[in-house]
Order: structure tokens, then sequence, then C-alpha cells
């Protein structure tokens, strides 16, 4: 099955971007779910580096009590990584991570009213 066929497969989904705490904005999607929906929750980042063992573990007990059976957690973990091996992730030779990130803030700058300065990313 190709990958185009499996998204289609998925039902239809909507997306909610907010400046809210991550506890808040899921707070909120939960609240605004219809009947028959689940939720999926994203959080990305370093998320053992930014909460201590109590607070980590209070987090993830309030998200437990967030979401139902159905419901989605996608928690994105990393390692403390080396600074030798960090730079290169980030800024590799080839340039293909600075093409990234123009891509992404061409759009932003265009549409968003944006300021970067793409030659220096």
């Amino acid at each position: 099955m190709s990958c185009e066929r499996e998204l289609d497969d998925l039902p239809k989904s909507a997306f909610s971007d907010s400046r809210l705490s991550y506890l808040d904005g899921l707070s909120r999607a939960v609240a605004r779910r219809r009947p028959g929906e689940n939720v999926v929750g994203a959080f990305s980042g370093q998320f053992d580096r930014q909460l201590r063992s109590r607070a980590r573990e209070d987090f993830l007990r309030k998200i437990r009590l967030a979401l139902r059976p159905g419901d989605t957690l996608l928690l994105g973990t990393d390692l403390e990584k080396p600074l030798a091996q960090l730079i290169p992730a980030y800024d590799d030779s080839i340039g293909v991570t600075a093409v990234f990130n123009r891509n992404l803030l061409a759009p932003i700058n265009r549409e968003l009213g944006g300021d970067f300065d793409l030659a220096r990313f």
C-alpha cells in the first residue's frame, strides 16, 4: 500500500496551533472535540532535559488525565549528545539543513511578515 493510500484511509483531521502552554493547549483541544473524535497530542523537543523527574511525572499524569481511550500522545525525546555530534546534525557540510531552513523561513517572511535574513541560514 502506498503512503498516499494510507493517508487517504485516515479520518479527516483538524490541527490546532496555539500560543498556550502545552497542557492548556491540550485541554482546549480535548474540550473542543466532537462526539466520536479522538485527540492526538504532540509534544516534541528535549522532553527529558526540560523537566526534572518530579515535574516530568506530574506533566505525564496530567496528560493521562486529559486523554481518553483512543486518543494518542506523540512524545518526542532526545538524549544529551556531544557538541561534535550535534553541530553536524544541524549544520551539515553539504547544506541540506540550510536549504530546509530557508524553505521554512521564506514563507514565514512572505506570508506572515517575518524578517528573517535567509542568507544567514
